[in-house]
């Protein structure tokens, strides 16, 4: 399975199923990787290039069947976290695959959900991220980083994975900003879609109606103080889909 991810986007392999897991437990988690430093056909991406290398988020979360956007920072958002690999450069051989193996243990975990059969056990997923330091203007280069993951296991047993979610060609831009904003739809928007801004305590900072019909739409970002916001893109009240921006002065 191949994920590609960069500072403001990132794919996200995540378990099929949830898994029923005691708070008291404590195993290991383990998968395979693979990080060439060759083209990948076909994909305009390198996996684990130079610089600066790709970035592996593996965490558990338990807040419904599809998992954030983003890694999540804290625990009280429904998230354990497992572990961050960084810097993923080039290995010697490029057609090795590597195994790693993550230790973990539940019993801090103050998780709020529960399998619902008595057993005090948490109802989780492992969600897996790649993402780099690099952002959407940094020039004509490439910039996303890509990592190959084979045989996620949860204490030697194979855990079935979905397809990974991907940003399916929704772009914001300029990304940094200091004013105006463009937001290009992967098809024209339909009624009822909304664009949302949200800083990252979840403060709405704007709400704006997308223009039916059409697929790139101007939104105003003056007013935002300088930070890191999400761009949600909502559907019948619900996120569909959700970008990283920098509001900068």
């Amino acid at each position: 399975m191949l994920l590609t991810g960069c500072y403001f986007s990132s794919d996200i392999l995540s378990s099929a199923d949830p898994v029923c897991l005691s708070k008291t437990d404590s195993g290991t988690l383990s998968l395979r990787l693979r990080t060439r430093g060759q083209p990948i056909p076909g994909a305009d991406v390198k996996v684990g290039r130079k610089p600066p290398g790709g970035n592996l988020h593996i965490q558990l979360y338990y807040n419904g069947s599809t998992p954030p956007p983003y890694p999540c920072e804290s625990e009280n958002e429904g998230c354990f976290n497992l572990a961050v690999l960084e810097d993923l450069l080039p290995l010697e051989d490029d057609d090795d695959w590597y195994d790693v193996f993550i230790p973990y243990d539940l019993k801090n975990w103050d998780a709020q959900d529960s399998c619902g059969d008595g057993s005090g056990g948490i109802p989780v997923r492992i969600g897996i991220w790649v993402n780099n330091m690099l952002s959407s203007d940094q020039g004509d280069g490439i910039v996303r980083d890509a990592v190959a993951i084979d045989n996620v296991c949860l204490d030697g047993t194979l855990v079935s994975t979905s397809n990974p979610i991907q940003p399916n060609g929704l772009a914001i831009y300029p990304n940094p900003t200091s004013g105006l904003i463009s937001v290009e739809l992967p098809a024209a928007a339909t009624a009822g879609m909304q664009f949302r801004i949200i800083s990252l305590t979840g403060q709405v900072f704007l709400n704006a109606a997308a223009q039916e019909g059409i697929k790139i739409h101007t939104l105003q970002s003056e007013s935002l103080p300088s930070g890191l916001y999400f761009l949600q893109i909502i559907m019948n009240g619900q996120v569909q889909q959700v970008l990283k921006m920098v509001k900068q002065e």
